[in-house]
């Protein structure tokens, strides 16, 4: 039986070696992106879910050392040469870093102070990985990062047939691919993966039937992997894309609706094969339920399912009450000495699965609003509309969809600080450095 401190050792030198390589040139610092995805799941293929809290070193769960691995060769390859136009963001970044700083330390003096370092370095860290991802892209040549993207959405469709392959033997009990990583985590990538196929499409990178390929691999993995959140921002991600790209227009909304309506079909007859799927339609019936009952302001049993994560939002609206200026300061374990204070009776002391209720109630309202300034010049920097490319605006609707399917799918959970979103959004702020003066190069500057 292989133990965490082999899986852990095996992780920190393979992480190396994949930083290592990414130091070689801009361009594979940036395929390293699939390495770690790659990384996170064939070498686990005989393995079923390992849990997330045992497999740690330095409270950094092993599923994170390939992306920061990856994340480090860009921020060493991009040399601190950072892109003009994403100067904006960028002194938001210095304002929220020196904020949260100055908020965790001196004002609301945070008791623990390990906690506080290893979540304020996961914010520094991840923007200015965003930030040199979109000064590396925006070097490369449009072709170089098409292929990546290109390649990515077909790892993600290897990954979740593994994911299904691993079911089907009952080595997992669901079709989640990345056994080190909570599988709300892992349905990130399908939901990255289908935005971008249909991108890829779009822009003539990849066949019609490569596409359908795509979708019912990412279709058929999300249903076993019994993700609610996946599920929702699954459609949500494909409604959001063609309305921002048709613009509303009924008449060419034609053909993304059958398409739709074939998908769904699938889905349906997929209850009838797979358990998991009707398992998952179980879920949403009782989470619908669940809403009904509050909107009601009726009492739900301790017992019932979802009362854990009822009761955990409402302390986080207590929390946000108390301490709505300045927050519980930064890390878990200074949140859960607020939750104590304002419930001493908590069932469970742990955040809301709500990213906004999350850091509302951490940062207060200061912080938070620069987050969001932050997070609304990110979405601004997805370009402009350009009636004479129409691959800038395909471009366009992509990545400004993959943003918003992120913060709908962060109302049922936190995955704000895991690194690849960030990566991936970097992606698409370097495209658009080079999409908005075809024969020219934007100058870089130094900060």
């Amino acid at each position: 039986m292989i133990g965490p401190v082999a899986i852990g050792s095996f992780y920190l030198g393979v992480s190396l070696i994949l930083l290592i390589y990414g130091l070689i040139s801009f361009k594979r610092s940036i395929y390293c992106l699939l390495y770690s995805i790659a990384l996170n799941v064939f070498p686990l293929i005989p393995f079923g879910y390992l849990n997330n809290e045992i497999m740690r070193f330095l409270r950094i769960p092993f599923a994170y050392f390939p992306f920061i691995a990856a994340s480090m060769a860009c921020i060493i390859s991009a040399r601190g040469r950072l892109m003009k136009k994403d100067k904006r963001i960028f002194e938001l970044y210095l304002y929220l870093i020196i904020y949260l700083l100055l908020q965790s330390l001196l004002i609301v003096k945070v008791q623990h102070l390990v906690s506080f370092i290893q979540y304020y370095a996961m914010w520094v860290f991840n923007i200015f990985v965003m930030l040199c991802i979109s000064s590396i892209i925006s070097r490369l040549p449009r072709d170089i990062a098409l292929s990546i993207l290109r390649s990515l959405v077909w790892l993600v469709s290897i990954c979740a047939l593994i994911g299904l392959g691993k079911y089907a033997l009952e080595i997992t009990h669901d079709a989640n691919f990345m056994p080190m990583m909570n599988r709300n985590g892992t349905v990130f990538w399908l939901v990255i993966g289908a935005v971008l196929a249909i991108a890829l499409h779009d822009l003539k990178q990849i066949r019609l039937s490569a596409l359908i390929f795509l979708l019912t691999t990412y279709v058929l993995c999300l249903f076993v992997m019994q993700s609610r959140m996946g599920f929702l921002g699954f459609w949500f991600a494909l409604a959001c894309y063609y309305l921002l790209r048709f613009r509303f227009s009924l008449i060419r909304l034609i053909k993304p609706v059958v398409g739709a309506i074939a998908l769904m079909l699938l889905m349906f007859a997929m209850m009838f094969v797979v358990p998991e799927a009707s398992r998952l339609l179980s879920g949403f019936q009782t989470a619908t339920e669940r809403i009904t009952m509050l909107a009601r302001r009726e009492e739900i049993d301790s017992i019932s399912y979802d009362y854990t994560r009822i009761m955990l939002l409402r302390y986080a609206i207590s929390i946000c009450r108390h301490n709505y200026i300045f927050g519980t300061g930064v890390g878990l374990e200074n949140y859960r000495e607020k939750l104590w204070e304002v419930a001493p009776s908590a069932i469970r002391a742990s955040k809301p699965h709500n990213f906004y209720l999350s850091y509302l109630a951490e940062f207060g309202v200061i912080g938070f609003s620069i987050l969001i300034a932050l997070l609304y010049f990110v979405w601004k920097g997805y370009g402009y509309i350009n009636k004479n490319e129409s691959s800038h605006n395909i471009l366009k609707f992509c990545f400004r969809t993959l943003f918003l399917s992120v913060m709908f799918m962060c109302i049922m959970n936190e995955y704000i600080t895991y690194t690849p979103i960030w990566m991936i959004w970097g992606i698409g702020l370097g495209l658009f450095h080079n999409q908005q003066k075809p024969n020219t190069r934007e100058r870089s500057i130094t900060y």
